[in-house]
């Protein structure tokens, strides 16, 4: 599999978890830490995505310089 497939496979799977722990996350801290009823507050889930794509980014990176050293290996 292309190291590109895989890094957007990855991320697909791994944004609904993402974006479940940040509001939940916040969540907790809004109810339990302030004390105060929960409002949705879409920002953390938005950092913990920019965050979490920057992330895939580095991993595709590292496949692909990776996957280009196993070729030259190769010949």
């Amino acid at each position: 599999m292309s190291p590109l497939k895989r890094t957007l496979i990855e991320f697909l799977i791994g944004l609904p978890i993402v974006i479940g722990l940040a509001a939940l996350l916040d969540y907790l801290y809004q109810t339990f830490i302030t004390h105060s009823s929960y409002q949705f507050n879409f920002a953390p889930c938005a950092a913990c995505v920019g965050i979490w794509a920057v992330i895939q980014v580095i991993s595709y990176l590292t496949r692909r310089n990776h996957t280009a050293k196993k070729e030259q290996d190769k010949e």
